[in-house]
């Protein structure tokens, strides 16, 4: 398929992604009493009106028909609109737009840009609004990508297959030699093992194209991080990206701590406290001439107050002075933006912002001399056009073995393969290296996934290998403790049977005994003398996750529970896994996912127990091997023979339905 060609699949399984997206709004209803799907909030008013930290306006909103927020799935870092009036949220009751600061079972904090004069008595609305504007912008980039002029013209033709990767270099360049007859890399960070300092010196030699392949644990933003440091001290401006603002935010603590000067764009809504301080509105806020511009938005404030006061010329000369100071302040800012983005070695952002409509509208097309996009494999590959024709050379870091992004819509299913998995089908070796040296795992909990998705290239470092929850400080040693791996099998037992909520979605399913199995084996793990936050319950099905939060939170509300697909990138020193799929047809659903169970496999550091059923399970070829593995190296328990009174035959007279 040529360059073309691909591109126009591409724009038409977008259009496709946007349609669904359309489709998902408009199904966002609300009932009489404020409280419906997720994404919508109504019957609010208005609390207070501040100013944030960084000079942004500020509106808390609480609910005046509940003494806490009904179910809402909102999230700090959202985008919302404001309506006034009741929950329909009808456009001609549009107020701003705006982005949640904060959440809490009382109230949210929403940050506007432009002030609004809300009522204190009026009732108001918040409607989460879809990211249709990010589809626009890869529509775009879409384009671009089939008109590449400048320094990523070879770069693009490399992946897209119409050129081959340039040869490595066959000496490093002295800046970063001991001396010009050494062609010995010498490495910031002296603690890297080897297969890392191979990635850092394949990725400093090659040209155009390099591949980072990180399996779970391996180091790979610390290998990440040295990358970087090298490339910026050849010289180079480096613009370094992943698809999440936590994954960016996780390099921009990681440089910072180096020493690297960095800027993070982006709202100040959606970083980490530690990095809120990187970001474009807290440096212009601690800016030289900040002051300056602040006596100009005053001045501008204080005339537009007087305008209800001043007829005939009078208002005239003022509409003129306005103008005047409007445009002073906009271009004292502008040129705070663009000293403070060109003065960067690092410019950090999620790989939705690197739009030149932003900051990065002041930065010649020449600026950069390396991209990075972190967890490449998260994100679709259309996605990182808007970087990758940043600079002549790119490093796609990450794991294609593990989930890849969100598609909601099944015709549109193959824009979830990848850019970094398309280019390593594409050129192959010639551009990849993999870290081998994992720093998370008990060697049996690495082993399966290793054999099973790494060509059993894994190697669990000494520091790791052995280790188990009862060499913690007060854990003590016991059947569950001192193994690295337990299978708790629920086949052929009553009670454990999976159930389906027909009236939400297909894939909405539970479990209820093995939601009992989880809480008893939770116990057993606390009592044991682990800390609730060393604990953590995971499953493919968010029905699932529920019930079992409802039952564990009660005495143990700080036992993480979270879905495989939420729990990515997280680790914890013992995970347990409810697989919930327990029929008679062998039926399995999504956890025919591959990537799924690998990821599930790999969040645990010293424990993995697995609940399932495994008659069910075998019934799938890949899920089989897992079994098996589990079968061989794990303590097996058989769900009947778990103490009585904790766990086994499930006996509770409560409804699943009650619970949820």
């Amino acid at each position: 398929m040529t360059r073309y060609d691909f591109l126009r699949l591409q724009k038409k399984l977008y259009l496709l992604e946007r349609d669904a997206e359309n489709e998902r709004e408009v199904m966002k209803t609300v009932n009489s009493s404020g409280e419906g799907v997720p994404g919508v909030l109504s019957h609010l008013e208005v609390v207070s009106v501040t100013s944030t930290r960084f000079g942004r306006i500020c509106i808390t909103f609480a609910s005046y028909a509940h003494q806490t927020l009904p179910p809402h799935g909102l999230r700090k870092g959202d985008n919302v609109s404001i309506y006034s009036g009741g929950p329909m949220c009808r456009q001609e009751d549009h107020c701003r737009d705006g982005v949640v600061l904060d959440i809490s079972n009382q109230d949210v904090h929403i940050t506007i840009d432009e002030a609004y004069e809300f009522q204190e008595s009026s009732s108001y609305s918040v409607k989460h609004f879809p990211s249709l504007e990010n589809i626009k912008r890869i529509l775009k980039a879409l384009k671009c990508m089939a008109e590449v002029q400048g320094p990523s013209y070879h770069l693009s033709a490399v992946l897209f297959g119409e050129s081959d990767p340039m040869p490595p270099l066959l000496r490093l360049p002295p800046k970063l030699t001991s001396s010009n007859s050494s062609n010995q890399l010498i490495f910031f960070n002296k603690t890297l093992d080897q297969s890392q300092q191979e990635a850092v010196d394949f990725v400093v030699k090659q040209q155009d194209l390099a591949v980072v392949h990180g399996p779970p644990g391996t180091g790979k933003t610390t290998t990440l991080i040295e990358i970087i440091r090298q490339h910026v001290k050849m010289g180079l401006k480096v613009l370094a990206l992943a698809p999440s603002n936590l994954g960016v935010d996780n390099l921009v603590e990681r440089l910072d701590i180096v020493g690297i000067r960095v800027v993070r764009i982006g709202h100040p809504a959606r970083t980490t406290p530690a990095t809120q301080r990187h970001t474009i509105d807290a440096l212009m806020h601690n800016y030289e001439g900040r002051e300056i511009v602040k006596d100009i938005q005053n001045e501008i404030n204080t005339l537009t107050r007087r305008l209800d006061f001043i007829y005939g010329k009078d208002r005239h000369s003022t509409y003129k002075e306005l103008g005047q100071l409007r445009k002073e302040l906009n271009e004292r800012q502008e040129r705070m933006v663009r000293d403070l983005i060109q003065g960067a070695d690092v410019v950090l952002c999620t790989l939705m912002s690197a739009h030149t409509s932003n900051a990065m509208r002041y930065l010649k097309k020449d600026h950069f001399g390396l991209t990075v996009i972190d967890e490449c494999s998260q994100g679709t590959e259309a996605s990182c056009y808007l970087s990758v024709l940043r600079s002549p050379k790119l490093v796609l870091a990450g794991d294609h073995q593990q989930l890849p992004p969100t598609v909601l819509s099944p015709e549109a299913s193959a824009l979830l393969i990848s850019l970094m998995e398309r280019v390593i089908d594409l050129h192959g070796s010639k551009i990849v290296k993999m870290l081998t040296v994992q720093y998370r795992m008990h060697v049996d909990i690495m082993s399966w996934s290793s054999a099973a998705l790494y060509n059993n290239q894994l190697i669990a470092h000494e520091s790791v290998s052995q280790h188990l929850l009862k060499d913690l400080p007060h854990v003590s040693n016991n059947e569950y403790t001192g193994v690295p791996l337990l299978l708790v099998d629920t086949s052929s037992c009553p009670g454990f049977e999976e159930s389906i909520d027909e009236s939400i979605t297909a894939s909405s399913r539970s479990n209820e005994g093995e939601a009992s199995m989880v809480l008893a084996l939770v116990q057993k793990m606390i009592a044991a003398g682990l800390s609730p936050q060393q604990v953590a319950v995971i499953s493919p099905y968010s029905r699932q996750v529920k019930l079992v939060r409802s039952l564990i939170q009660v005495d143990y509300p700080e036992v993480e529970v979270q879905t495989v697909d939420g729990f990515q990138g997280r680790e914890k020193e013992a995970v347990i896994l409810t697989l919930v799929r327990s029929n008679t047809k062998g039926e399995i659903g999504f956890l025919a996912e591959d990537r799924r169970l690998n990821v599930a496999v790999t969040r645990a550091r010293r424990h993995l127990s697995v609940v399932c059923d495994t008659q069910t399970l075998q019934q799938h070829s890949f899920l089989k091997t897992f079994v098996e593995y589990m079968l061989t190296n794990a303590r097996v328990v058989r769900a009947e023979h778990m103490d009585e009174g904790e766990a086994g035959v499930h006996t509770s007279n409560y409804s699943i339905n009650d619970l949820l």
